[in-house]
């Protein structure tokens, strides 16, 4: 089978899904929101299998998806080094469109814990976002493959080579290094 699997805690396969990266469950259903295998369609998904329904219907291929903490959003990743998408998780529809030419694809997308701020990597580049105004809060000329906010919104983590762990105030200066 092709597509995604999902597993069970004893290391059985629960469930096939006709789906494909990117994907990230729902912060607190048991759904799946994942690409539809060979289309740019995000569909929702049960932990059983089912396709539930299409809840964002794309023109554009994306590398990178995030549900917002409360789950009532959804961060999308354009592969056009523009444009990160924020739509309503219930209906798929637009709600902002974050502009700026990045240094690549989106390639990660993750929310703050409260839901007001993005920290996006794109190709040589990681960079934070206030919401409300739609804005660029600091980028860093470091390649962000995967970027990940913690729980408590002190700290931000990116990779690619190596884990560099910084402030969401000041990343142009990493609190850590990890080897290269």
């Amino acid at each position: 089978n092709l597509g995604l699997r999902l597993w069970d805690r004893d290391g059985q396969v629960r469930a096939y899904l006709n789906a494909s990266l990117p994907m990230d469950w729902h912060p607190s259903r048991r759904e799946l929101l994942a690409k539809v295998w060979g289309e740019t369609d995000f569909a929702l998904w049960s932990d059983t299998g089912e396709q539930l329904k299409t809840v964002i219907a794309s023109s554009e291929l994306s590398r990178s998806v995030a549900w917002s903490p409360d789950g009532r959003r959804i961060a999308q990743g354009s592969n056009s080094r523009t444009i990160t998408e924020i739509r309503d998780s219930q209906n798929g529809e637009q709600l902002a469109v974050l502009t700026g030419e990045a240094a690549g694809p989106v390639s990660s997308i993750d929310w703050s814990p409260d839901g007001s701020h993005l920290v996006v990597g794109a190709g040589d580049s990681t960079s934070t976002w206030e919401l409300a105004s739609g804005t660029v809060q600091q980028t860093t000329r470091r390649r962000g493959a995967c970027v990940a906010w913690n729980p408590v919104a002190d700290l931000i983590a990116d990779s690619y080579d190596s884990v560099q762990v910084w402030s969401p105030q000041k990343i142009s200066d990493p609190v850590s290094r990890g080897p290269r």
